[in-house]
């Protein structure tokens, strides 16, 4: 990503925090970025294409599969897995709570809906996971407790944040999830 688009994207995520979606303008973020508005349509076509662009940088990538070992028994797998989504949550909760109101008022296409963009990411990873394991596990339902548990981090709002919280916070933290999801495996198996 050149300069100027990294500019436009770091204005237009502000501006879509500070205003919504539907209250933004291609103006603002224009003024902001310190670009001619013409310049966003060129490089992003419309408001909507960019706050698209905006939300798959920022949410997509959170979920990559490189920094999970789809070998780690379950508890190190959900550990990690774990570890690293709060992380990513704790530092983009503005952004992610900005696309649950704009997907629960209408404004965005399923497929930028905050549920259903973590819920395929998810599901892909617990798929290989289990896969590797030979587990005969609902990832769908495991999925949707792991949305559970991220959505509730977002709409709830801890009195800390889990960037903020020390290691051993973090990791009673984080047991209490991995135990939740190691029973809905156990029930799901037996």
């Amino acid at each position: 990503m050149n300069e100027t688009s990294k500019r436009i994207l770091d204005a237009a995520i502000k501006v879509f925090k500070e205003k919504g979606y539907v209250s933004s303008s291609t103006k603002l973020i224009a003024h902001k970025s310190g670009v001619a508005e013409v310049t966003i349509y060129r490089k992003f076509k419309s408001k909507k294409s960019l706050f698209e662009y905006a939300v798959r940088k920022h949410l997509e990538p959170s979920f990559m599969e490189s920094k999970l070992n789809f070998e780690a028994t379950n508890k190190v797998f959900f550990k990690t897995l774990l570890e690293d989504r709060l992380s990513v949550m704790s530092d983009s909760r503005d952004l992610m709570a900005l696309v649950i109101r704009e997907s629960l008022s209408g404004n965005l296409p399923n497929d930028l809906n905050f549920t259903t963009i973590v819920f395929k990411a998810l599901n892909s990873v617990l798929k290989k996971h289990m896969e590797y394991w030979c587990l005969k596990v609902d990832t769908d339902s495991l999925s949707r407790v792991l949305v559970g548990i991220l959505l509730s981090y977002v709409l709830i709002q801890p009195q800390v944040a889990f960037k903020d919280l020390s290691e051993e916070e973090k990791n009673a933290l984080i047991d209490i999830y991995v135990d939740m999801l190691l029973n809905t495996i156990v029930k799901q198996e037996s």
